[in-house]
């Protein structure tokens, strides 16, 4: 295990030739594996929080397999299919906020947009319930 500084707004913002977070792309990549169907993912270019930076291929890596070593690591540190299950689910919803869309109203007001699907699925994966949605 190594230890490195994570920055928080490295989640939000990356600069040009940066990528985000590799186990966001990862998961994007690994999107039809059937323990990710549930987060309802899309190709990395399609969030707010990993396309700021450009191109997201790493010449040579391969995401998805970097994905299946991911499992099989935090399975060597002892976390359970349900505990990594959880993870992902928050990393899901993370990717899906960076894309909920704010509407400006007027006087300094905003809200989400109407039926915004984004701030759906987060709430499902978050298990928070809808009525903010409303």
């Amino acid at each position: 295990m190594r230890t490195y500084l994570l920055e928080k707004s490295r989640v939000v913002f990356q600069a040009p030739g940066e990528r985000n977070y590799h186990v966001f792309y990862q998961m994007c990549a690994a999107r039809d594996n059937p323990d990710l169907k549930e987060l309802q993912l899309e190709a990395s270019e399609a969030y707010r929080f990993t396309n700021q930076g450009g191109d997201s291929v790493i010449e040579g890596v391969d995401d998805a397999q970097a994905f299946d070593e991911l499992r099989g690591a935090l399975t060597l540190l002892g976390f359970g299919a349900e505990q990594q299950q959880r993870v992902f689910r928050i990393l899901g919803a993370v990717l899906h906020l960076g894309n909920v869309v704010i509407v400006d109203l007027h006087e300094g007001e905003s809200q989400v947009a109407a039926n915004d699907k984004h701030l759906a699925i987060a709430c499902k994966l978050l298990e928070v319930s809808d009525f903010c949605l409303s």
